[in-house]
C-alpha cells in the first residue's frame, strides 16, 4: 500500500510538473495573449528547411513564403510526402516536370537529380525552379499559384481568355480554385507569423 501510494504521489508530481512547465511555455512572452496566438499558429505552420528555401528562393526569385504556402498546402511538411499521380516529396513534383525543369535550364541537373525528389533541398528547388519558370509567364500570385495545381498550359488558357479572374476561370476546375484560396490562407499566417528571412515574429 505505502509503495502504491508513492507511486501515485509521483505521478501527481509529474503531472504538476507537466502542467507548471506548460503554463510557463505558453506565457513567457510578455504580451501573453498575441504570444499564445503566435506559438499555436506557428505549431500549424511551421518552417522547416530555412536555409534550403532561402537560398533556392533567391536563386530563383520567388517569395520564400510562398514557397513555405506551397509546401503546407502540398504535403503539411513531409518529405516521404507522395501523391496517386506520382507526385513526390515536399513541394509535391511530378518526376517528368522535375526533367522539364531541367531541359528548360531552370534547374541545375549535374547538381539536383530527378530520381532524388524524396531529398528535402532537390526538391525545394525544382519546385522554386517551376515558380521561376510560372513567373516568366504571369504577373499575378494567383495564377502562379494556379499553374502550380492546374498547369501553365492550362493557366495560359485561362488566361487567355479574358474572361475574368483566374479565380473565377477555375471554378471550371474547383480543385483549383480550392488550391488558390488554401495557398492564399497559408500565405497569409506565413507573413503574419514570420519575418522576411523566415524567422518567427517575436
Amino acid at each position: 500500500m505505502r509503495r502504491r501510494g508513492c507511486c501515485g504521489h509521483i505521478v501527481r508530481l509529474l503531472c504538476f510538473a507537466l502542467v507548471a512547465f506548460t503554463l510557463w511555455w505558453l506565457f513567457e512572452e510578455t504580451d501573453t495573449g498575441t504570444a499564445i496566438v503566435n506559438r499555436v499558429e506557428r505549431a500549424w505552420y511551421p518552417v522547416s528547411y530555412r536555409s534550403y528555401i532561402l537560398d533556392s528562393a533567391k536563386r530563383h526569385d520567388v517569395d520564400p513564403m510562398l514557397v513555405c504556402a506551397i509546401i503546407k498546402t502540398e504535403s503539411n511538411w513531409d518529405p516521404d510526402a507522395s501523391s496517386c499521380a506520382g507526385a513526390q516529396g515536399l513541394m509535391q513534383l511530378m518526376p517528368a516536370t522535375a526533367q522539364e525543369l531541367i531541359r528548360e535550364g531552370y534547374v541545375d541537373g549535374n547538381l539536383y537529380a530527378v530520381d532524388d525528389l524524396s531529398d528535402p533541398q532537390t526538391n525545394i528547388e525544382f519546385g522554386c525552379g517551376f515558380l521561376d519558370l510560372a513567373q516568366q509567364h504571369f504577373s499575378s500570385r494567383n495564377e502562379v499559384i494556379a499553374s502550380y495545381n492546374a498547369g501553365i498550359a492550362k493557366t495560359l488558357e485561362w488566361d487567355s481568355s479574358g474572361e475574368g479572374s483566374i479565380t473565377e476561370m477555375a471554378q471550371e476546375y474547383p480543385e483549383t480554385a480550392s488550391y488558390i484560396q488554401r495557398v492564399d490562407r497559408a500565405l497569409t499566417h506565413y507573413q503574419k507569423l514570420y519575418t522576411a528571412d523566415l524567422l518567427a515574429v517575436s
